[in-house]
């Protein structure tokens, strides 16, 4: 089921633009404030990384970009410690109060520096 809704997605993305297409939802934070959120960008980002599009992936939103082989290790090293009880300390790492924080944090830099607030 998993493998499915991957393959959709990827098709998803290469079929359709989202820069193009009215079918993606608009930011509600960007359109109420005029600032972007950490997400903004992201659909766009994904797109132009299947595409094998790098740099133009990052001008749309680096941090999504970044935060994709944590996001990828975190599946691996979730699906591990369910299914083999497996990598348990790495998960506690991955997912424990200090990296709430740093996540919490980089997130909130990320918003500043992509805003010119800081």
């Amino acid at each position: 089921m998993g493998i499915l809704l991957l393959i959709a997605a990827v098709s998803l993305y290469f079929y359709i633009d989202p820069q193009r297409s009215n079918m993606f939802p608009k930011c509600t934070f960007l359109q109420l404030t005029g600032l972007q959120c950490p997400g903004c960008g992201s659909q766009r980002a994904i797109h132009q990384l299947l595409h094998g599009n790098i740099m133009e992936a990052c001008r749309y939103n680096t941090f999504v970009i970044i935060a994709i082989p944590y996001i990828l290790l975190g599946w691996f090293v979730e699906y591990q410690s369910i299914k083999h009880g497996k990598c348990n300390r790495i998960r506690n790492i991955l997912y424990g109060r200090s990296a709430i924080y740093i996540s919490a944090i980089t997130i909130t830099l990320f918003f500043l520096i992509r805003n010119n607030i800081i």
